[in-house]
């Protein structure tokens, strides 16, 4: 029975190792006392374009206790996230943080592993803002060099020694390749112990060489390359951007695009198309925006004939001349 138990009590322990994306951006919002659009607009920023066509390869569909399933067939986190963002996330169950915020299914059922991803956004669940790196980086902390390749890795948001061979993340591992062996050949970075190979043609080429971890720091920060292993001036780990100034800027933004989204809404006439398809207000703002975009009052043949509008109207929507002329009329900006 003890035994057991404690199977019981590992499997429970194993599912804190994982957060669906509903709970991620509650918690995130509590947190840092904002929306929750504003979080995933942060999250969705922090984690760059490299996600922009894939999903992170810590992120899949929760399935049992302490199982994260990750397949092909997952949601785009990106969109998922763009819907929060423009409120499109629907009416699902509620949050088990204030029970008012309701996700669909999706957002409960797919979920991150927790410590990669803090380590991808720079922010930690358990507490306030992390100095904590991952396990699998802890020991690199102690390193005077790294490979090249697995410094390329860790640029891309990659664990070091992953073998990224999927489009579009071996591209973005790849990027990063480059800009390294042009760092080193060009002397801005030094290197030791490079090991050579041969390719197809059997021409002798640079397979891998090894990178000062100090230079490698300075060199991302000067090109903002997010490194796990960023230094304060006095030589103490920065694994943790500050993220106060960030979360201040999305919500002037936030509040910005909201004002902005309530003076467009303002200006738009009511009940459109609510009762009748075809609503001729509507039609006359289709018909001023179609046939009217490239008029200039400079140049007379921009000017679209009111015969040729109100034919083009009866024509395609089938409607009596006199009502064509009386939409022809409202659509027209001018004086004629």
């Amino acid at each position: 029975m003890s035994q057991s138990f404690n199977f019981l009590q590992e499997l429970k322990s194993n599912s804190k190792k994982y957060l669906c994306v509903a709970d991620t951006i509650t918690m995130l919002s509590l947190k840092l006392v904002c929306d929750p659009e504003v979080s995933a607009e942060l999250i969705l920023s922090r984690l760059g374009d490299k996600y922009k066509n894939s999903n992170p390869n810590y992120f899949g569909k929760l399935i049992g206790l302490a199982t994260l399933k990750i397949n092909d067939d997952a949601p785009l986190l990106v969109n998922m996230l763009e819907d929060v963002i423009t409120g499109n996330y629907g009416n699902g169950r509620g949050n088990i943080f204030d029970g008012k915020i309701g996700y669909t299914d999706i957002y409960w059922e797919y979920a991150f592993e927790v410590a990669h991803f803090e380590s991808d956004i720079g922010f930690n669940f358990g507490g306030e803002s992390s100095n904590e790196l991952p396990n699998y980086l802890k020991p690199y902390k102690s390193r005077v060099g790294i490979p090249l390749s697995e410094a390329a890795n860790l640029l891309a948001g990659f664990k070091p020694k992953d073998r990224v061979t999927k489009v579009p993340d071996y591209e973005i591992v790849d990027g990063y390749l480059g800009c390294l062996w042009d760092a080193v050949e060009n002397n801005i970075l030094s290197s030791t112990d490079t090991s050579y190979g041969y390719d197809n043609e059997g021409q002798t080429i640079k397979e891998d060489t090894i990178l000062s971890m100090t230079e490698i720091d300075l060199w991302a920060k000067e090109h903002e390359f997010r490194w796990p292993f960023h230094q304060s001036a006095q030589g103490e780990m920065e694994t943790t951007p500050d993220l106060e100034e960030l979360i201040h800027k999305l919500k002037l933004e936030n509040n910005e695009l909201r004002s902005e989204l309530e003076k467009v809404k303002a200006k738009l006439p009511s009940l459109l198309q609510a009762y009748r398809q075809d609503d001729p207000l509507l039609i006359a703002i289709h018909t001023r925006n179609d046939e009217w975009q490239d008029y200039n009052e400079d140049i007379r043949n921009t000017i679209p004939s009111a015969e040729y509008v109100v034919e083009k109207l009866k024509t395609t929507h089938k409607m009596s001349e006199a009502l064509a002329k009386a939409i022809e009329k409202v659509a027209c900006p001018i004086t004629r």
